[in-house]
């Protein structure tokens, strides 16, 4: 590109003039209209519509994902039923063969067990009534030696 080109292309001609800063758009005040009483119903309805349907939407969206956490819930609760089930049936199975194997190694090896008879049951005479003691109230600024409970 020559020189004269490039001055052309860079100078601002007729077509091409720089914005002038000193003018501003300003825009006219409108006088206010009265709008018709339809429009503005409509408008409110729209709005109070559009909070309604955020409102039900949002409802909407709870009830579901409590509907979906209460199955997830019920559906892990009754598995654990199932196999708390299943091990009561196990241990049930286990503690009758575990009887029938003692009952069997009792009947084959008398270990020195006898049958229980009325005759040699043992009576122990009854303790003589002790009196009526109060419990001794603690001291409330003394504490435990060692911990109470397990």
């Amino acid at each position: 590109m020559n020189m004269a080109a490039r001055q052309a292309f860079l100078s601002p001609s007729p077509q091409r003039r720089p914005p002038d800063r000193r003018r501003a758009v300003t825009s006219l005040p409108l006088p206010p209209q009265a709008s018709p009483r339809w429009l503005v119903a409509l408008l409110l309805l729209h709005r109070y519509s559009l909070l309604a349907t955020l409102g039900l939407a949002t409802c909407t969206f709870s009830v579901y994902g409590w509907s979906v956490y209460s199955q997830q819930t019920w559906a892990n609760q009754y598995r654990q039923l199932e196999q708390l089930r299943r091990d009561e049936r196990q241990l049930t199975s286990v503690n009758a063969a575990l009887y029938g194997q003692l009952t069997q190694r009792a009947q084959e090896q008398p270990a020195g067990l006898v049958l229980q008879k009325p005759s040699k049951t043992l009576f122990l005479p009854p303790e003589p009534q002790r009196p009526w003691q109060t419990p001794k109230a603690a001291d409330p600024g003394s504490e435990p030696s060692s911990p109470v409970g397990y």
